[in-house]
């Protein structure tokens, strides 16, 4: 059985209320959420990422004016970053220093943006 397919059957025993199926997804996942947080300065139009551990700056990287999401990619390893004014930036955690790897405009004003969870497509296309 997968590890996808392990994790779907917490996360629906957790919304059925089972307390601990999700003390089990917290100790499989607490430390990548930790390990890094990132964080937004909007005013300038940077993210800054934070090491979880140490709350030390890892890099901080000019994105787009007013930075509303970051979504983490399937791996981990990318950040997705959208401004208002529709730019997305593809961070690489796995550099070091984690740098933007690709962008794109996507209009003139945009709010959210979202990854594929489709099987085989995860972290192949931004």
């Amino acid at each position: 059985m997968s590890d996808r397919v392990v994790d779907q059957e917490l996360v629906e025993r957790v919304q059925a209320g089972d307390k601990r199926a999700f003390d089990l997804l917290v100790l499989k996942y607490q430390r990548r959420v930790q390990r890094l947080v990132s964080r937004f300065v909007r005013d300038s139009g940077e993210v800054a990422l934070i090491d979880g551990d140490t709350k030390e700056t890892v890099a901080t990287l000019k994105t787009g004016y007013a930075v509303h999401i970051s979504r983490m990619s399937d791996s981990g390893r990318y950040v997705y970053t959208i401004g208002r004014d529709a730019k997305i930036d593809l961070i690489d955690l796995w550099m070091d220093p984690p740098a933007i790897v690709a962008e794109i405009k996507v209009g003139l004003e945009a709010r959210s943006v979202e990854t594929s969870k489709f099987k085989g497509y995860e972290d192949k296309y931004a």
